[in-house]
């Protein structure tokens, strides 16, 4: 059986404290929001 992932929820971090962790800049968060915006416009 497989699983499908439909969300992530980051769990005990912050927004910002992921960002600073993984050193994301602001193209690398618009980058997300596409694929998130993407995602929500195939359900």
């Amino acid at each position: 059986m497989a699983m499908q992932l439909n969300s992530v929820v980051p769990f005990g971090r912050s927004r910002d404290e992921y960002i600073k962790m993984f050193n994301l800049t602001p193209a690398d968060l618009s980058l997300f929001y596409h694929f998130r915006q993407r995602e929500s416009q195939d359900a």
